[in-house]
């Protein structure tokens, strides 16, 4: 018992230096104001790739959010993969297109997301892509702002802020929190310079670098994962100082969260599936230090019950508890979600089983996502 608790220490004291750094490394990030334009500008010429199956109500919204930007209707092109939806998804964007404004195209895929990306990759003709998910809701800066950062940071690869939507629903604010979580720590990853996650549903990056690698990062076999395998090129050729991320309100996305416990575990499983398949040490070692914690969690209660004590585990709880709050709270600002705190104490308490759970499922990754089995 004395060998556990010593290695419960060294894992616990590992975590408390990894989460100060990240807290350290978010405050550190400096919000992005977006200018008002100017227009002697050389404007960026975006092409937005939005991979969809069966998103026929939420393809009309994201549309007049990109109807409505601030940003030249001639610089940017809009590009619709239908990923074999078996709704009326398809006749909807073409409904779409043929009175939308824009410059837009319908394309056909098989064969998952990543397929679907890569498809619309090779038709794209802007410099730089942007890719959402066909759930996301936008504000009318968006792409300025992409453009103002990207024309000041001369980055490769943008990572854009995101969130959650939510209800009045224990479960879509839990998850709504648990996700600022995942989404503040890897934007405090990249500002240290050791990218290790981003979401695709809000991300940006030249398209010749997505090119030249599009090989690696579309390979088959993966389920999901572009977004990881791009970033890990990026940073193994170019280096990681021309990863960013976008830490500005005028670029929040907006995403519903999964509909129901089950969805979220396929989500994570999904996610957690692909870790294996990651090239970079510093995103093993985060993802394997964050499960080694939380097993430990979950260890020491039977290690309180053997001592009659509950010490050793509320110890390592407490530490969690007050090692993890800093940066949400700074975050919860950022995203407005500062209410969100309330349920903070629960996450607590469920975290650890959630994170050992999703990672036992993940060595057997059978899901399904949007009525598409995997696995």
């Amino acid at each position: 018992m004395e060998i556990i608790g010593y290695i419960s220490i060294l894992i616990a004291l590992l975590y408390t230096i990894l989460i100060v750094v990240f807290t350290i490394s978010w405050f550190k990030i400096p919000q992005f104001n977006c200018i008002p334009k100017n227009p002697e500008d050389q404007r960026t010429n975006f092409s937005i790739l939005i991979p969809f199956r069966n998103e026929e109500i939420n393809l009309p919204k994201l549309f007049n959010d990109l109807e409505a930007q601030n940003y030249p209707n001639s610089l940017f092109e809009v590009i619709l993969i239908d990923d074999e939806s078996n709704d009326n998804s398809n006749k909807t964007a073409r409904n779409i297109i043929a009175s939308s404004k824009l410059q837009c195209k319908l394309l056909n895929s098989r064969n998952g997301k990543k397929k679907a990306l890569q498809l619309g990759l090779n038709q794209a003709s802007g410099d730089f892509i942007i890719t959402f998910d066909a759930d996301v809701r936008i504000e009318i800066n968006h792409l300025e702002c992409f453009h103002q950062f990207y024309k000041k940071t001369k980055a490769k690869l943008i990572a854009g802020p995101i969130t959650f939507s939510h209800n009045n629903s224990l479960l879509s604010r839990i998850l709504s929190l648990e996700f600022t979580s995942l989404i503040t720590s890897g934007a405090a990853a990249m500002h240290i310079g050791k990218p290790i996650m981003l979401n695709a549903a809000n991300m940006g990056f030249e398209r010749k670098i997505a090119l030249e690698f599009q090989s690696e990062v579309y390979q088959s076999g993966i389920a999901s994962g572009d977004d990881q395998f791009l970033m890990e090129a990026i940073e193994r050729e170019y280096g990681s100082k021309c990863i960013h991320f976008l830490k500005s309100k005028a670029a929040i996305a907006v995403t519903k969260p999964p509909e129901n416990i089950q969805s979220f575990i396929n989500q994570r499983i999904r996610w957690a599936s692909k870790t294996s398949a990651y090239k970079s040490r510093f995103s093993q070692f985060v993802a394997l230090l964050i499960l080694l914690f939380n097993f430990s969690l979950i260890l020491n209660i039977g290690f309180s019950i053997y001592l009659n004590s509950a010490l050793p585990f509320l110890i390592l709880f407490a530490l969690k508890f007050i090692i993890d709050l800093p940066i949400l709270l700074n975050a919860t600002v950022f995203f407005k979600q500062g209410y969100l705190l309330l349920y903070y104490p629960l996450i607590q308490l469920i975290y650890p089983w959630y994170i050992v759970g999703i990672a036992i499922m993940s060595f057997f990754p059978k899901y399904n996502w949007k009525g598409r089995n995997i696995g």
